[in-house]
């Protein structure tokens, strides 16, 4: 008996150490200093870092100068600031959203200026003495920047640097110098450089400082040092290189440091941040110097320059101790639905959780990026798509800690998860590889592809959804007058998006090798078009989608060769086989019925066009395959072709004129309720001219709704009711006002008047963005004609309008069905992945608490008398 109760019990304590060593284990490779930290991986780089940017660098035209500047570019479409050196001195610009250009701005970043959007903070550095500069903070950026109008009339802006909202002092109001400083990614911690007397960092938010190390690099003593600092976006990681500076990590825990006091000499009770000596001289001998560290996510991965005396120098990246090492993939492709596969002919072949409630990307295995991966021999292990239909550049690079997913799936539009379930599933995201839950970038930074292809820019000019609402009757208002102007414009300043996209992806790819791939030739206008495309499409807005894609070609391969990318021409892949070519066209879809889409009501002349419509098949992907291995044979050679075509707009773009005013495809009005037809404006402060008119219309037949008074941030915030009387089908939904630099603009957003009347919006993507609780609903459309209905029977339509549908079953019971069972499955199986890990815990509580009474039973048996 005494064996067996010692059995029972080392059994129990055995459950218990299996339970909690792998938290152990994870705690253990939290810290920089818990384990020696490895190295993950290294790229050669043809130059060296660029020290004076920790950002990109951009060819911008300032306005005021009249000619382009390379500016290190902070901040993103919600606000830029731009610094350049000229005439001896530091110099800026700042780009207001919904413009064209930089302008100067006076006042600041005469020296060392950093901002961030997410936090709408800037960090600068001022002369406090003649010995040195001190670190400020200015809180709510955006409002300090004024614009000012002199006797001439001349407009200039000016930086309101009066009464920095944080000043860094000692506990006796005294300034301390601060030769260098770094930003988190996020904005929310600073970490500052003490002259000879270590490292402070300080909380955004709270404006709190903490001195985390007083062992600071000496100043003339002959080593002339130089440091370059950075801090992960939890403020818990801080890394310190340089010239002759060293190279350190510090673990920030809540118990290490102390304010700042006096001479900044730490204190005997105070206990020190952790440092960690990387040790990188001895894992890269003849090492000279380390510059531009970054933190990636939650600190446990540093990337830094490594400058070798002998060879050049080299990408090099950290992970903590414990931390898993992906491997890095031959083939990573990211993009929109091109790339994606939407207008697969066959659910079936859609990448598992691409194709459900909340998750639509439609990845298919029979898209042109798996095509290349099998026909290279490389396994579907090292070849992944993480395109996703309806994505921007937005959803491809940008700020994480802001972005809740494609379409905002993670959020208040889907899941509606909370911060920390957010991180949870995006880091499961990135494991699994499922797109549009977190930005496509992020998985450069984890898996390295050896090539990477990258096909966006469509829905950054709104194309897709100007194709929907041009597939009604009559000419929509893109294919006349002043729409073809603003369209011109619109692809025309996608040159400068996609340069600063372009620029800020080369900084994230190592030696990646890349290719941009640009969009097929779709349709042909003077061809023989089939009956459905015929009665949607007219000759004016066939001619418009046709230019359409060749002037947004022209555009992207002039970015993708200035950045020094591969461009990929598959513009005349679909010759002969696009829409509009002969009845046997198969690289296109046509007009199809919707298999993943709910019905308003089911009634005899509803409607449905599904995503797939106007999309290529899987043998238009075929021939896109084709294409891009005939330019680029075995993908081996990602270097620019030479001669390039340039951007050279053809006469259309020019036959109607300038529109007077430019527009920005953007979502400003939101649902309130999905049965009622009100909607909310939200414009957010800084896009347009404080107490300047904003007026709301509704087109295709131009119907004002609202006019607002803009607030003094700049913002609008209201409601508007869409008119009974707007008819059922896709629509346009515009803003028309000032922009801060008094350029008239056009905000536009694309959405669905549903059989009921109820609206839907649409996201600015391909119909399946935006609100994710009406993705089916923006593919509905009620045909009418002069308020006649055109099809009478959807199961008839489908014969007479020659119109593909999808398998074999009945349209309507087929979509009554799925928007019952799709959101279901969905459901359950997110709540089974959910609560998985907690029924093994209970089954391990439950298992654990039995052996243990039954030890106790046998013990107190062994402890009789006589037993």
């Amino acid at each position: 008996m005494k064996a067996l109760a010692v059995v029972l019990m080392l059994l129990v304590v055995g459950l218990v150490t299996c339970c909690f060593s792998s938290r152990a284990f994870a705690s253990t490779g939290s810290l920089w200093s818990e384990g020696a930290p490895v190295i993950a991986k290294t790229s050669p780089m043809a130059t060296g870092a660029d020290t004076a940017c920790t950002t990109y660098r951009q060819e911008v035209l300032v306005a005021e100068i009249g000619e382009t500047r390379n500016a290190c570019i902070y901040g993103d479409e919600r606000l830029k600031i731009g610094t350049f050196f000229e005439n001896g001195r530091e110099r800026a610009a700042v780009e207001f959203p919904y413009s064209n250009a930089m302008h100067l701005l006076e006042g600041m970043c005469s020296d060392t200026c950093r901002y961030s959007a997410d936090t709408d903070v800037l960090a600068t550095q001022q002369q406090v003495s003649q010995y040195g500069r001190g670190f400020v903070l200015y809180r709510h950026a955006s409002d300090r920047i004024k614009r000012v109008v002199s006797p001439t009339l001349a407009v200039s802006y000016v930086f309101d640097a009066s009464n920095p909202d944080y000043e860094m002092k000692n506990d006796a109001g005294r300034y301390t110098y601060n030769p260098s400083f770094g930003f988190s990614s996020n904005g929310r911690w600073v970490v500052a450089e003490l002259y000879e007397s270590g490292l402070a960092i300080v909380d955004v938010d709270t404006l709190t400082t903490r001195q985390i190390t007083g062992d600071g690099i000496l100043y003339g003593r002959g080593m002339n040092p130089s440091e370059e600092l950075a801090i992960s976006n939890d403020g818990k990681s801080v890394a310190l290189v340089g010239w002759n500076a060293g190279l350190r990590v510090f673990d920030v825990t809540d118990e290490c440091g102390q304010q700042l006091i006096g001479d900044l000499k730490i204190l005997r009770t105070t206990i020190l941040c952790r440092p960690t000596d990387l040790q990188i001289g001895m894992a890269f001998p003849n090492f000279a110097s380390a510059n531009s560290p970054r933190f990636f996510g939650d600190g446990h991965q540093l990337e830094l320059v490594v400058n070798n005396w002998v060879s050049g120098p080299q990408r090099v990246t950290f992970l903590t101790n414990g931390t898993p090492i992906a491997h890095q993939l031959k083939i990573l492709s990211l993009g929109d639905s091109f790339s994606s596969g939407e207008g697969e002919t066959d659910d079936g072949f859609y990448e598992p959780g691409t194709n459900q409630v909340f998750d639509k990307c439609h990845v298919s295995t029979r898209a042109y990026p798996a095509l290349i991966a099998r026909r290279l021999g490389v396994n579907d292990n090292d070849a992944k798509n993480l395109a996703c239909s309806g994505a921007r550049i937005s959803d491809i690079i940008g700020s994480s800690d802001d972005y809740w997913g494609q379409g905002s799936r993670l959020g208040a539009a889907g899941l509606k998860l909370s911060v920390s379930e957010k991180l949870v599933v995006e880091e499961k995201a990135v494991d699994d590889f499922q797109p549009g839950r977190v930005l496509q970038s992020d998985f450069i930074e984890r898996y390295n592809p050896e090539i990477l292809t990258i096909g966006v820019g469509g829905n950054d000019a709104g194309l897709m959804g100007k194709l929907r609402t041009c597939a009604m009757p009559g000419t929509c208002e893109w294919a006349q007058g002043i729409g073809i102007g603003e369209t011109a414009g619109e692809i025309r300043r996608l040159y400068d998006t996609l340069g600063s996209f372009f620029s800020r992806i080369v900084g994230e790819i190592g030696h990646s090798r890349v290719f941009v791939v640009g969009y097929p030739d779709i349709i042909d206008p003077e061809g023989s078009c089939d009956p459905a495309t015929a009665f949607l499409l007219d000759h004016a807005e066939r001619l418009f989608i046709q230019n359409s894609v060749h002037y947004l070609n022209q555009v992207i391969r002039a970015a993708a060769e200035k950045a020094g990318f591969a461009y990929v021409d598959v513009e005349h892949s679909f010759n002969g086989t696009g829409l509009c070519n002969d009845a046997s066209s198969t690289s296109m879809n046509t007009v199809r019925f919707g298999d993943d889409i709910a019905i308003i009501d089911i009634l005899p002349m509803l409607k449905i066009i599904g995503a797939e419509t106007f999309h290529p098949t899987p043998s238009g992907h075929d021939l896109m395959a084709d294409a891009i291995l005939a330019s680029y044979p075995g993908m081996v050679n990602s270097a620019p072709r030479a001669g390039g075509v340039g951007i050279e707009p053809l006469s259309y773009w020019n036959s109607e004129g300038d529109a007077g005013r430019s527009s920005f495809v953007t979502d400003f009005a939101f649902e309130d309720d999905p049965s009622t037809q009100h909607m909310t404006v939200q414009v957010p402060g800084g896009t347009l001219q404080p107490n300047s008119t904003a007026t709301i219309e509704v087109h295709s037949d131009p119907t004002q709704l609202a006019t607002f008074i803009v607030d003094e941030r700049g913002g609008v915030d209201g409601t508007v009711t869409i008119p009974a009387s707007v008819e059922e089908g896709f629509h346009t939904l515009h803003l028309l006002g000032i922009n801060k630099t008094d350029d008239q603009i056009d905000m536009y957003q694309f959405l669905t008047i549903g059989e009921s009347g109820n609206v839907v919006q649409v996201g600015i993507g391909e119909g399946n963005t935006g609100h994710q609780e009406d993705i089916s609903d923006a593919s509905v459309l009620l045909i009418r004609k002069n308020g006649d209905v055109i099809a009478d029977m959807v199961s008839n339509s489908a014969d007479v309008l020659g119109v593909q549908t999808t398998r074999g079953a009945d349209p309507v019971i087929q979509n009554a069905l799925s928007a019952v069972a799709t959101p279901a499955m969905s459901y359950i199986k997110e709540r089974i992945g959910s609560v998985w890990w907690l029924l093994i815990g209970l089954a391990v509580l439950v298992v654990a608490t039995g052996l243990t009474i039954c030890a106790v039973l046998v013990w107190k048996r062994w402890a009789k008398p006589g037993s």
